[in-house]
């Protein structure tokens, strides 16, 4: 008999990739914009009671934009920590379940250039980084796995691609100049959460992708056409606004190596 595997609360192209990966679970979703959610979520974060028994559960709620989060920062409180930890009591409270929390590396804030491992301790300034490193707490604290992950990127349009794209449309484009991450391709993202499940791994994981990159430096991959081309001979570099809600400047696995035992990484 297939053990239960319930994906929590999100749109985003890694949720709905994971409603149609896990073939060895039988998949349920909560929701609480999504009618045909197997279980539905209030606005004070109450679940329906499930419709049975839950084995493992991932996390995928979260208030992502880092500026949206310092403009209203109790909403930023409400969806990255209480929500997701409200919902894990309750789930709790039916059944044994282990849980897989998604975090990010915005729960660092670093001015060197030192890989920041899972076993750095977390010194967050931005509310989201904060909120998430509060949630952290909460699922280790109950016996759960958490994944720290960079952008995430699949192979077509998201979030980060679109917005480079969109700045090359301009005259005279710009990018930050501190912000360096190491994408990490959707599949292999699934791939080690498959793995984290199977095995019930408890604790911090980082999921870096293979390649260092900066705004600049994709910005100039994505260049493809004649007109990007000639957009992004004239574009500058400029500092970040807000130093709070800086990127570390990468981050790396521990010795317990997670991605390196299984697959070789995607490069974008």
């Amino acid at each position: 008999m297939k053990k239960t595997l319930l994906l929590i609360s999100s749109t985003s192209k890694l949720a709905q990739a994971a409603a149609h990966f896990f073939s060895e679970y039988t998949v349920l979703t909560a929701s609480s914009s999504c009618k045909k959610a197997d279980i539905r979520i209030d606005n004070a974060g109450n679940i329906t009671p499930p419709p049975t028994p839950i084995d493992a559960a991932i996390f995928f709620t979260g208030y992502s934009s880092i500026s949206a989060c310092e403009k209203n920062p109790a909403r930023a409180a409400f969806v990255n920590e209480m929500l997701p930890l409200t919902i894990l009591e309750q789930l709790l409270f039916h059944s044994p379940v282990f849980p897989l929390f998604l975090s990010t590396d915005a729960v660092f804030y670093s001015e060197n250039t030192e890989p920041l491992r899972e076993s750095t301790p977390p010194n967050p300034r931005s509310v989201y980084g904060k909120t998430k490193a509060a949630a952290e707490n909460g699922f280790l604290s109950h016996g759960g796995a958490v994944v720290r992950l960079p952008r995430v990127w699949h192979g077509e349009a998201n979030c980060f691609t679109i917005a480079i794209q969109d700045e090359l449309k301009k005259k005279y484009p710009t990018f930050v100049d501190d912000q360096f991450f190491r994408p990490i391709h959707l599949s292999d993202v699934l791939s080690v959460l498959r793995m984290l499940l199977l095995k019930k791994e408890r604790g911090i994981f980082h999921l870096p992708g293979p390649e260092l990159h900066s705004w600049f430096s994709l910005a100039e991959r994505l260049s493809r056409d004649e007109t990007s081309r000639s957009s992004f001979a004239s574009c500058s570099l400029r500092s970040r606004d807000n130093e709070n809600v800086r990127s570390p400047f990468l981050n790396l696995i521990d010795s317990r190596g997670v991605t390196g035992d299984i697959f070789s990484l995607k490069k974008i």
